[in-house]
Formats: C-alpha cells, sequence, structure tokens
C-alpha cells in the first residue's frame, strides 16, 4: 500500500512539475470586438447603404460567428437578416471580403461545392 501511494505522490509530483510549461499553452487569449463598436460600425453601413438608395440589413459578428449586431432597414426584405448574417459568417470563416470569395469561386480557384456549406 505504501509503495503504491509513494509512486502515486511521485506521478503527481512529475506532472506538477510540467504544469508551468504548458500552462503558457493552455490559455489562450483574442481581441474581440466591443458591442458598442459593433453599434457603430453597423450603424455606418446601413446608413450608407441607404445613402447610395439599398434598404438592407447590417450584421456584425464576432469571431466566433455569433452576432452583436443586427440591424435592418425598414423596407429590406423579411429575408435580409438571414443573409446579413450568413454574409458576415462566411467573411469570418474564410477571412476573406465575400465579394473576393465569389470572384475566386468564380475563377476556379476555389471550390463550387464551397455553396453547399451551410451558412456559406
Amino acid at each position: 500500500m505504501k509503495k503504491s501511494l509513494v509512486l502515486g505522490v511521485v506521478a503527481v509530483m512529475s506532472i506538477a512539475a510540467t504544469l508551468p510549461s504548458r500552462a503558457e499553452n493552455a490559455i489562450i487569449t483574442y481581441k474581440s470586438l466591443a458591442p458598442d463598436t459593433a453599434f457603430i460600425l453597423a450603424r455606418a453601413a446601413l446608413l450608407q447603404c441607404r445613402k447610395d438608395g439599398y434598404q438592407v440589413a447590417v450584421v456584425v459578428i464576432d469571431r466566433f460567428g455569433h452576432p452583436l449586431v443586427m440591424m435592418r432597414d425598414r423596407y429590406a426584405g423579411l429575408a435580409a437578416p438571414d443573409v446579413a448574417t450568413r454574409k458576415a459568417w462566411t467573411a469570418v470563416n474564410y477571412t476573406r471580403n465575400t465579394s473576393d470569395l465569389a470572384q475566386a469561386l468564380k475563377a476556379g480557384e476555389l471550390s463550387p461545392a464551397l455553396a453547399n456549406i451551410p451558412n456559406t
């Protein structure tokens, strides 16, 4: 019994000795857009689209795909919020403007199968 207890203590101490070096990899720090900033950006986009003659919905999402802000102009179509959310998700997921993604698809640089991925 004593031998197994000693072995257990040695094992725990061995693991504990490696924790400081692994601790750096255990915590990930990232920057995230503040909701107030997301609101300012969404409002600016909505106003610019309105000025350009478009009735749209604007969605700002975080890096994990969760909406921070959704604004829909009064005459935007019923599907506009859903389309805006999917467009924002696509931009974040593929880390590029959706217009660049569409051009790459048309040029054959990316597989057309991407269009079948949910939310894309």
